[in-house]
């Protein structure tokens, strides 16, 4: 918490305390959120997650989770996810090599905001669709006049 070095008592100073104390808010909220983007927006990363919720994945295993991506897609996800802390793999030293994926703590620790966020869309993303429905005619029927 940052406080504003205040040398008038009273009213001003409250308001002083509170523009600097809400302005750093602002800043760290709109931080927060771009740095939770820039980690979750990869479309695979949250598909990972869900695939690797459950416990540990064989990379053949995922493929079968996530029958959409490609094996180059999969792996750079992986690669990324295991780089940023979100994934764990473990190599066993057998032929053919036998890999294992797992989420970390840290990947345990974003399960419960994603799940929150895909119930979210779950329960409003109709709703989303009609408004998209209701302003596309609005701007169709604008530009036919």
């Amino acid at each position: 918490m940052t406080y504003a070095h205040i040398d008038i008592v009273g009213y001003y100073s409250v308001y002083s305390y509170l523009e600097v104390t809400m302005r750093n808010t602002q800043e760290n909220t709109q931080l927060g959120a771009q740095k939770a983007l820039a980690v979750v927006s990869d479309h695979w990363f949250v598909v990972v997650v869900h695939a690797l919720m459950n416990g540990k994945q064989r990379f053949s295993g995922l493929q079968r989770a996530i029958p959409n991506v490609s094996k180059k897609v999969l792996t750079q996800t992986l690669r990324r996810m295991e780089r940023d802390g979100f994934v764990r793999r473990t190599v066993f030293p057998v032929v053919p090599p036998h890999t294992e994926y797992e989420l970390t703590n840290l990947g345990q620790s974003v399960v419960p905001p994603l799940q929150m966020l895909c119930r979210w869309a779950l329960e409003n993303f109709e709703n989303v669709e009609q408004h998209r429905i209701s302003y596309d005619d609005r701007i169709a029927a604008k530009s036919d006049h």
